[in-house]
Formats: C-alpha cells, sequence, structure tokens
C-alpha cells in the first residue's frame, strides 16, 4: 500500500507525461524560430517565449492538480475502507476489547496443554456450580486426558440425563467428581448457594512450566438447566440464557487463582482419603 502511494504521489505533476509531449512544444518552438526569421523582431521573441512558457506551465500544472484531486481521492477512499474493515472487525469481536473470551477461545487454551513438551506435568481444575457444563469440551479432555493431562472437577449439582454422566464418568474417571452437595458444609456455603440461584463456572489451567490461569465465566448456563424461580421468562434481554449462545470469560487475577488452585486440590485430596478409607 505505502509502496503504491509513493508511485502515485511521483506522478502528481505529470513529468512523464510532459516528456512524452515535448516534441509537441519542440514542434512550437521552430514554428516560432520560423516566424522570427521572417520578421526579426526581440519583442515578437519575448512574446513567443512567453506564450511558450505559460502554455508548457499551464499543461504541466493544470494536469498536475487533475492529478493530484484524483489521487487524494483515491487515497481517502482507501483510508474509509479500511476505517469500515476496522470498525466491521471491531464489531464482530468487541468482546476481546473488554477482556473477554469466548467459551470456544478457553477450549483453544484447554485444547493446547495435550501439544506442550509435558503433558502430564499440566492440570485442569474445574469449580462448576453444575456438571453439566462438561458437556462442551468433550474432545479437547479425550485429548488431553490421552496424553496424560491431569483433571479434577468440583460441582454442587448434576442436571445432566443419565448417558451424558455416564460419559463424563468414564471421561474424566469417576474420582476425579467431587460432589460437594453430599457435605452440608459446601452446600450452605455462599458459594452453594450462589450455584442454586446464579450458577457459575470457573476453568484453571497449569501449564507444563507450572504457570496457573484462572477464568470465570461472566454469564454460563447450561442448556439443559431448569427455569430460575426469579427469572422473568418474558424478558427479552435474556443474555445468553436458552439461547444456545457461548459463554463469556474473563481472566481471575493471579491471587484469587492460586487461592481457587490450591483449595481445589485441598478438597480433592481429602476427597480421595475418604474415598480410600471407604
Amino acid at each position: 500500500m505505502n509502496k503504491e502511494k509513493i508511485v502515485n504521489r511521483n506522478q502528481v505533476l505529470p513529468i512523464k507525461v510532459g516528456v512524452d509531449y515535448l516534441g509537441f512544444f519542440f514542434m512550437l518552438a521552430i514554428i516560432a524560430y520560423a516566424v522570427y526569421k521572417k520578421y526579426p523582431l526581440n519583442a515578437l521573441l519575448v512574446i513567443e517565449f512567453i506564450v511558450l512558457l505559460v502554455a508548457f506551465l499551464l499543461f504541466f500544472f493544470v494536469i498536475g492538480i487533475k492529478n493530484y484531486k484524483r489521487i487524494a481521492e483515491e487515497e481517502a477512499k482507501s483510508s474509509t475502507l479500511s476505517c469500515l474493515d476496522c470498525i466491521r472487525k471491531k464489531m464482530k469481536d468487541s468482546i476481546r476489547d473488554h477482556g473477554l473470551l469466548h467459551l470456544k477461545d478457553l477450549l483453544d487454551i484447554e485444547g493446547k496443554l495435550s501439544l506442550s513438551s509435558n503433558p502430564k506435568a499440566c492440570k485442569v481444575l474445574i469449580y462448576t456450580s453444575d456438571l453439566a457444563t462438561e458437556n462442551d469440551a468433550e474432545k479437547e479432555v479425550d485429548n488431553n486426558i490421552n496424553k496424560g493431562v491431569q483433571y479434577v472437577v468440583l460441582y454442587f449439582s448434576n442436571t445432566c440425563n443419565q448417558q451424558e454422566y455416564e460419559r463424563i464418568k468414564r471421561l474424566y474417571g469417576e474420582n476425579n467428581l467431587v460432589d460437594l452437595s453430599n457435605k452440608t458444609e459446601y452446600k450452605e456455603s455462599i458459594d452453594g448457594q450462589l450455584a442454586v440461584t446464579l450458577g457459575f463456572d470457573i476453568t484453571i489451567y497449569q501449564n507444563a512450566g507450572n504457570m496457573i490461569d484462572g477464568y470465570f465465566a461472566v454469564d454460563f448456563v447450561p442448556k439443559n438447566r431448569p427455569i430460575r424461580s426469579f427469572h422473568n421468562p418474558h424478558c427479552k434481554e435474556q443474555c445468553n440464557y436458552g439461547k444456545g449462545t457461548d459463554a463469556f470469560y474473563k481472566k481471575l487475577s493471579y491471587n484469587c487463582t492460586k487461592y481457587l488452585y490450591e483449595e481445589i486440590v485441598k478438597i480433592h485430596g481429602d476427597y480421595m482419603k475418604q474415598q480410600e478409607r471407604g
């Protein structure tokens, strides 16, 4: 683009065209010289010279002005189209300007764990209100688990049908699924109450370098979740509820992610000890 603009700007003053038409002006000069030879007056020579100079300058600059206007219009049009293209992209992807990610972006991050240098050192910790949220990540989970990535899922409710639940158990391993509603202290906690009302979904990724990143759903509702008692079914602004659209996720701070990571690992560790004791 820049190269084209440089070339066009070099053509504002019609140097190449002027050279092409130089023969025409030589012809006029010869005619003027012939007239001068016939009528050898200095005044006539000056007049002829001035006429030729004015004609040349008019030709040179009139065409130059026209070229400048044409090039300016082309550049303005190009700039406008570029701005429109940028606006369209911003409109399509404006959520990233607010630090938000699509569910598919999160699954892309998750899918890359199996491609790391040491997948067995990677972990995915999930803290969710409903186990049904895991129906969306089956392909990525399957690839990761086959490569040795560790999964732990903590949940408060399970709206999966029996077939979905059996598939999730086979995929993650039953010991990696912890139902928090079985313990009163978890069920009656603030998180337990949120699970019943608003619902939530948090995912933490640990890569091969032991770096952790956490994300929480801004508005996540499983497709088969029952209607919330306080939700107005006639409201036209239902966010992603019941529309089958992807949830939006926001990245957690490191301190918050670290705290949740340690709590999830601890709860899972206690659960495994309890399982061993029978």
